[in-house]
């Protein structure tokens, strides 16, 4: 996959998509299998904003029984199994576990109950077909086994607890990197960097968008028959543009919180454990007071989130950055729910923040998520053919919405293509009848030279493609070097990332593409070992190359510890 933004005016497309998160690519995926010519652009990287920045765990049904929701509980625990049957190599079986104190809604009683119905809700929920993965049915453990799992936790009144199964995705990044890449092989045209300004109207009809290339500032015409503005945290801005005060807002921005510590607590799976903190749900049918703060294992770090809080008003972009008192506050509350776990400033390696769409009130700090995905087809809500809005509220369910947008598309270009296949397809390069054996039979062609700890994350990372990384050695041995000591990541997978994933600056690589900051940085000598590799094939100069790292060092200054290593100059 190689970005050409020529291709983008070649032609005039049947669909255009704005914005290249989870959503924009399985829009994507969905009408380039059904046969339609796609164009896919995004402002920046591919699934850089929200899609990126989450906490790792694909839902299922069991969260929303408090909302007494079984339409929802199916949804999300169908497309859970979907996602696990697509890409194997990526999203995997979480253990989770809630301990349960009392007799009342925190009770064994109750959380039997909540698994039952997440049960219940799960029949018939095979997914994308016969054979796929299954998770194991949820069950009450008792005081001893709850205390292994989760060691010096609230000790009083503890009778038991629940252990059930989630799904984690390892890399969000590369997921939504999957998509796109499936996309990109069965036709569709996709580039990165590439901003629309505003959309392009003929006749009262919206055919397109106007775009800027934001490496090299050439302004581009996007033609399409259908444009759909899947923009996600940019959604309103980009219809303003177009239709000053003609269209309601559709995405009431809120912020979202996660933590990445740098070390692993020592719990078993993930676990929730209460904040000691108020909390109100007004979608709640089962109110407990208080809500769950999730302590996740990932790597070798430790996850904890989410907090949700107001998005400021006076914000002119919207796009998050670092905010030490958001996160000074979230620290808080995770200690006060594990004060066993001695929490410091000092084991916040990283923060995931992304905007979702949620109703905040700025005097009490609430907010009131949307529950349900927004889409709007403008041709007959307002009159404008040719455009399709789309607002999702959770990663797990945007392949079923992305289904649901491509149909609205179809019926505007009055065609018969074929049925959706997302849920059937495997993603690229995950095609995978057994990924268990698939892993253990890949160790066999480790080459002794790598180590166990980097070929492990290059064959999740990559799935099949893991022997084209490796192929690059042939040009020269060293790619099968770490990048630096105690990195996992091999030289050759900041090349292939260059050559056949579409990363043009350093932040694509090290945040995206490989493990090299995906849970801190440790040192920069790693960082300035892959610009230079970089430079090599894109051609940098040496003040590029010394700007994009920069750059790198920027974004992850306030978590620069002591322990951060910094090469030494002569």
């Amino acid at each position: 996959m190689k970005r050409e933004p020529e291709r983008l005016i070649e032609r005039t497309f049947d669909v255009l998509v704005i914005g290249a998160g989870i959503y924009g690519a399985w829009a994507a995926l969905d009408a380039a299998l059904r046969g339609l010519s796609v164009a896919v652009i995004d402002r920046g990287d591919f699934g850089a904003a929200t899609s990126a920045n989450n906490l790792r765990v694909i839902h299922g049904g069991l969260r929303y029984v408090q909302h007494l929701d079984p339409g929802r509980m199916r949804e999300s625990i169908r497309e859970q199994r979907i996602l696990m049957q697509v890409a194997p190599h990526l999203v995997h079986p979480l253990p989770c576990a809630v301990p349960a104190y009392g007799h009342g809604l925190r009770g064994r009683q109750a959380l039997r109950m909540a698994l039952l119905a997440n049960h219940l809700a799960g029949l018939g929920c095979r997914g994308g077909a016969v054979g796929a993965r299954q998770l194991p049915r949820g069950r009450i453990i008792d005081r001893g086994r709850m205390r292994q799992i989760a060691p010096d936790i609230a000790d009083r009144g503890l009778a038991g607890g629940a252990l059930w199964h989630e799904a984690q995705v390892r890399d969000p990044e590369r997921l939504v990197l999957a998509v796109i890449q499936t996309a990109a092989a069965h036709g569709a045209a996709a580039a990165n960097y590439v901003e629309a300004r505003e959309l392009l109207v003929e006749r009262g009809c919206v055919c397109g968008a106007r775009a800027k290339d934001r490496l090299d500032g050439a302004e581009l015409e996007i033609r399409a028959r259908v444009t759909l503005n899947l923009t996600g945290p940019w959604t309103d801005r980009l219809l303003a543009r177009t239709f000053p005060g003609l269209l309601p807002a559709l995405f009431p921005p809120s912020q979202a919180w996660n933590l990445v510590l740098r070390r692993r607590l020592p719990l078993e799976c993930a676990v929730g454990l209460y904040s000691r903190r108020p909390y109100r749900d007004r979608d709640r049918r089962l109110r407990r007071g208080s809500r769950f703060l999730f302590f996740v294992p990932w790597r070798e770090a430790t996850l904890i989130g989410t907090s949700h809080r107001p998005f400021p008003p006076d914000r002119l972009e919207p796009e998050m950055g670092h905010d030490e008192a958001e996160l000074a506050d979230l620290l808080e509350e995770a200690s006060g729910a594990y004060p066993a776990a001695s929490l410091v400033r000092g084991d916040v390696v990283g923060a995931f923040g992304g905007l979702l769409p949620g109703v905040s009130d700025l005097r009490t700090g609430d907010v009131r998520l949307v529950k349900r995905p927004v889409i709007r087809d403008h041709s007959e809500a307002d009159g404008i053919p040719g455009l399709v809005t789309a607002v999702g509220v959770k990663f797990t369910t945007a392949r079923w919405v992305a289904e649901r947008v491509i149909e609205l598309a179809v019926a505007q270009l009055d065609r018969r293509p074929g049925e959706c296949r997302t849920r059937v397809t495997p993603l690229l390069p995950g095609d995978l009848e057994n990924w268990e054996r698939f892993r253990e039979n890949a160790e066999a062609r480790r080459p002794a030279t790598v180590p166990p700890r980097s070929f492990v994350c290059l064959v999740e990372g990559h799935g099949k493609g893991f022997g084209r990384v490796l192929d690059l050695a042939c040009e020269r041995g060293s790619l099968l070097d770490p990048l630096a000591d105690g990195c996992s990541v091999l030289g050759a997978e900041v090349v292939h990332a260059v050559r056949h994933e579409m990363a043009v600056k350093l932040m694509d690589v090290v945040r995206r593409r490989t493990d090299l900051g995906k849970a801190g940085l440790r040192s920069d000598h790693g960082i300035r070992q892959a610009a230079a590799l970089m430079a090599g094939e894109l051609g940098w100069e040496a003040a590029r190359r010394e700007a994009e790292i920069a750059e790198v060092l920027a974004a992850y200054r306030p978590f620069l510890g002591s322990g951060f290593q910094r090469e030494i100059r002569q």
